[in-house]
This record gives C-alpha cells, structure tokens and sequence, in this order.
C-alpha cells in the first residue's frame, strides 16, 4: 500500500503539471517583484552613499551673512569646538551675466584643500591666474571642453572677466543630475546655475585671497548617512555652533539641504514605500491562485480520497499529500522567485539610477526580508489551505466521495422578473446570465482576480503618468523621468501575474462544466458553439469585473499617490484607464482561444458517467 500511495502522488503531479506550474509562476513572480523591490532602497543607497564615504565630505556648511565674510577670530572660535574634525575655509559665488544665466565660483586653497576637494578627471588643477576647472555638467547645465577660453560679463571686482579650462572635475557635493538653484538675496526669485567652476586662491588677487564667505566643517561623529542618529547629532551640533557664532552674522547647512543628497533621500524613500505597497497587492492575488489551485486539486481527487479512506491510508498521509504539491509548488517558486528578483531587478532599474543619480556599481544583494516573509506568508496559506480542505473531505463517507457532486440546481434569477429587459437577450447568452448567477463561487473568484490585476495594472500606468506629468518641475524632473522604467517593470509583472489567474479560472470554469459541454455536443452543438457557451461566461465576468475594476483602482490608486507624494489622479491620462481595461478583456479573449483544445478534447461518454 505505501508504494502504491507513493504512485499516486507522483502521479498527480504528473496529471496535474498545469495546475502546479501555474502556482509554481504565479508564486515566482510575486516573490520575485517583492523581493526585487525590497532589495532596492539599501542595496542602491549604499551605492550612492560611497560617493560620500569616499571623500571627506563636510557634514555642515557655515555661510556668513557679513560682507566681509568670516574673520580669523570665527575661524578660531568654530576650531574650538569638541566635536569638528576638520574645516576647510574658501570663497563661493553665484554671479549673474549680462545674458541672464548664473555661473558659481569656487575659491580653494588647492594644496591644503581636504574636505570636499574637486578630484580632476580630465586634465589638470589650475596653477595661474586666469586658469581654472569645471565641474562636470548635468544635462541641463552649459558643456564645456579642455583649453576653452570664456569671457564674462558678470563684474564682480573679486573674480576675473576671463578663464581658461584646464580640467574637467567631480565633486562629492553634486552627485545628481538635478540643476542648482542659484543663491539670491531674493528667495522668490528661481535661478539656476549654469556651470561650475573651481579657481586655485594663489591664483588670485591679493585683495581677494583672505576673503572667506563660507567654511566647511568635518565632524569627529560616526557617518551613518540617512539615520536618525546622524541627522540628530549633526542638527545638535549646528544649533551650538549658531548661537556661538550668532544667527545675525551666519547660516549653517547640512547634507540635508545638499540637493543631491536630500534627492536621493526622497527619491530612495518613494522607493521604499513603493516596495512596501505594490508587494501587497501582488501577495493577495497568489494567494487567490493558490487557493484555486489546491481546492480544485482535491475536489477533481473526490474519488482517490475515497479509495484512501476505504483502504485504510491514514488521514495525515492523504493531507501530507495535497499540503506537499502546494508546498512545493509554493517553496520552488518562492525560493526560484526570490534568488531571480533580488538581484535581477536591482540589475534592471539601475539605469533609471545612474540616470539621475552618480552611483558607484550595481549592487548585488539577497538581502530582502520582505521577500523572504512573502514566501513565509504563501506557504503558511497554501498549507493552510490544504490542511483545511482535504480534511473536509475526509469528513464525508467514500461512499459519498465516489460519486461527483450534482450540479448545481438553475433559479431563475434577477434579469428574468424584468420582462422588457429579458426578453430582447439572445438565447446564448439567457443561458451564460444564467449560468454566472448559478455559479457564484467562480463569478465572486472571477470578479476579484480582475479587479485586482486591473489594480495593479492601473497603478503602473499611473505611475508612468505621473511621472510624465512631474518632468516638467525643475526638482523632480530627472527623478520622474526615471520612474517611467520601474513603472514598466510593475506593469509586465502585472500581466505576468492576471495571465495564469485568468486562466485559472478559465480551466477551472471547463472543469465545472465538462458534463453540460458533452450534453450539448450530444444535442449538435460544435465545439465552437461549446467554447461560446463556456467561455462567454468568463467574457462577460471579466467585461463586469473590468468597469466596476477601474474606479474602484483608481481610487486606490489615488490614495496610494497622495501617500507616497508623488503627484496624484489628475495626472493619469484617459489612455491609461482605457489601455488597462483593454489589456484586461483582451487577455481573459486570448486565454480562452488558449483553452480551446480542452473543449475538444471532452469524452463524451466519460462526462456523461451518471453521477448517482
């Protein structure tokens, strides 16, 4: 007995390789999003954040307010502070031209420059007046090249009218591709800088070489960029430094307000909430397929639990059997799922990084506990629910077992007490109306499969949406351009996801009808008519499911973009809510033309067994 028990179930899963392999995809892409997901914000933070480690970078920029800029006894007075490491004392302005653009000037002691100092990547440091280094420019910034002599306009007595390029550099300060705003007197007024240029002070008038506007500072603290802690003791120590020096006569900044670190900040927090949201979604949707996929396993094996009852296999063999193929099918896809997503996602968003962002390598990381507790989840379901349903079989008798249950009786339903409605309807589809009301289970499975791909299907394309909409604000430009890439990659694992619920659904709807098919091939009808009259119903759900689908994830939709701040339902284009319901209905269409060799291949004679 125990080896012809052992048969049966490599048997099943033999029989039932479909039924596995649609859990074993649906689980590896669930997985696979949510672990991809997870794994972005601290693998690609850090990434990002060496930029920062590997320089000194200044955690606190001192600016005078005075037109004299600090003296030697502020100087002396910040050194005295416990907690600075390292200052580093220079000249910075914004200049206006005649023609209306801005350009920065820094002034640096090149020699004992430590903190922040410009690394050259094409050319070399400047040495004589008149020479100086540009910053390497974002795209929306001026482009220079090597030996470029520029003339300007700006007259200001402290720089010079002319520059000739020597050296193209990096700085660990500007490490986006996000322009920077000019700093005004006048706060309302927006400019923005169009090139930056660093100058050696040696280089410089005498009048101008102790002319100090602004010092960074370099903190003896532990550098754990983006926590709390950092932010906290960094604050502290600029509020002391404030009231020693005096809020009349200086301003303090920390990265907090460097553009390109306080971008990624947000940017790498919409990140996280994003990998903390769409997942959710995603999760339901398995956990529905594995729900479908488990009780119509042991509701097709009625009979082969009889036989196990009546033979006296014992009850925790035959829930040890349906618990190990969803398992399986469970665990595979997870553990599959998870070793793909991790690293695979990160690997194909990272130009969508690098394309706002000055990163240093792609991250490859397993770390993504998130994915490990989706796996945890859908396993503890999917056993659960196979515990729960095969016991409730073994609770019938196998006389009851051995027979399929009768089908269930027609009412007349709703539509029919409306003559004027009723009667105009074309006999096929009286019958496909019928048939929905008559099998709730399956029109409820249906009606909320749809509803929740549409959902995730939707929010990718607004997602896109939105960030289209926001590439016309300066700060969020390239930060929204390189959304559009991540927002495909959550629509095709979307589709990924609606193509095995629907057909699912689809299969399991032939199943239910397999005895109602043979009659109807015994009555004339050809096997396109059957595939009508069982797919017509699966049409019509999904048509129903789609348009009550759309508002209802629209309104999510908008929740979760106000949640996140990132723009909002006015930005979602009519085409997204039209091009998510066509790929809705669309697919439920190709899935049945799919299926189509199962309604051909229904034995007449097997199917019409009597069921008494």
């Amino acid at each position: 007995m125990k080896t012809s028990f052992g048969k049966s179930i490599v048997r099943t899963y033999l029989v039932n390789k479909g039924r596995f392999l649609a859990n074993f995809l649906t689980v590896l892409l669930s997985v696979a999003i949510t672990a991809g997901l997870s794994a972005l914000p601290e693998g690609f933070s850090a990434s990002f954040l060496k930029n920062y480690e590997n320089a000194i970078t200044p955690d606190i920029i001192l600016k005078s307010k005075m037109k004299t800029g600090f003296g030697n006894e502020d100087i002396e007075i910040i050194k005295s502070h416990e907690k600075i490491e390292l200052l580093q004392e220079f000249f910075v302005v914004d200049a206006k031209e005649e023609d209306g653009t801005y350009n920065r000037f820094y002034v640096y002691d090149f020699a004992s420059a430590s903190i922040a100092k410009p690394v050259i990547t094409i050319g070399e440091y400047p040495a004589n007046r008149g020479e100086a280094i540009f910053l390497t420019p974002s795209r929306k910034m001026a482009k220079h090249q090597l030996g470029e002599q520029l003339t300007f306009t700006h007259g200001n007595p402290f720089l010079p009218s002319s520059l000739t390029l020597l050296g193209e550099a990096q700085s660990p300060l500007y490490n986006s591709q996000s322009r920077e705003r000019a700093e005004l007197e006048d706060q309302d007024n927006v400019q923005y800088v169009d090139s930056i240029f660093f100058l050696d002070r040696s280089t410089m008038p005498r009048f101008s070489q102790s002319m100090f506007t602004d010092i960074y500072v370099r903190l003896n603290i532990p550098h754990d960029y983006y926590t709390k802690g950092y932010q906290q003791r960094v604050n502290a120590i600029k509020e002391e430094l404030i009231a020693t020096l005096g809020s009349s006569r200086v301003a303090a900044l920390t990265l907090e307000e460097n553009t390109s670190y306080a971008l990624f900040k947000n940017y790498n927090d919409k990140i996280t909430l994003i990998g903390y949201i769409f997942p959710f979604f995603f999760l339901v949707l398995c956990a529905l397929i594995n729900h479908l996929g488990i009780t119509r396993l042991i509701k097709d094996e009625r009979a082969a639990i009889a036989v196990y009852a009546s033979s006296g296999v014992p009850k925790h063999k035959v829930v040890f059997k349906y618990s190990f193929f969803i398992t399986l099918a469970v665990l595979a896809g997870g553990i599959i799922g998870y070793l793909l997503g991790a690293p695979l996602l990160p690997f194909a968003v990272y130009p969508a990084y690098t394309s706002v962002f000055r990163m240093n390598g792609c991250p490859v990381t397993f770390a993504a506990p998130i994915g490990l507790v989706t796996i945890f989840v859908l396993t503890a379901i999917a056993l659960g629910l196979a515990v729960f349903s095969s016991l409730s079989y073994l609770k019938e008798e196998p006389s009851d077992l051995l027979h399929d249950k009768a089908p269930v009786v027609g009412k007349r339903i709703w539509m029919e007490r409306i003559p004027f409605l009723w009667r105009p309807i074309p006999f096929s589809f009286k019958s496909t109306f019928r048939n929905i009301f008559r099998q709730k289970k399956n029109f409820v499975l249906t009606t909320f499969a749809v509803i929740g791909s549409t959902l995730i299907l939707l929010a990718g394309f607004a997602l896109l949406n939105v960030s289209n909409a926001l590439t016309d604000h300066e700060l969020y430009a390239d930060v929204a351009s390189s959304m559009g890439l991540i927002s495909t990659v959550l629509v095709l694992f979307a589709l990924g996801m609606a193509f095995p619920t629907i057909y699912s659904l689809a299969s399991m709807n032939i199943a239910d009808r397999k005895r109602e098919l043979a009659t109807l091939k015994v009555l004339g009808y050809t096997d396109w008519q059957c595939m009508g009259y069982t797919f017509r119903e699966i049409i019509v759900i999904t048509i129903f499911a789609t348009l009550i689908g759309v508002p209802i994830s629209a309104f999510i939709v908008d929740f979760v973009l106000r949640y996140l701040e990132f723009g909002s339902l006015q930005d979602v284009q009519w085409w997204s809510y039209v091009v998510t319901a066509a790929l809705e209905i669309g697919l439920s269409v190709g899935i049945n033309f799919l299926l189509y060799p199962r309604i051909i291949a229904i034995d007449i004679n097997d199917s019409l067994k009597s069921i008494e």
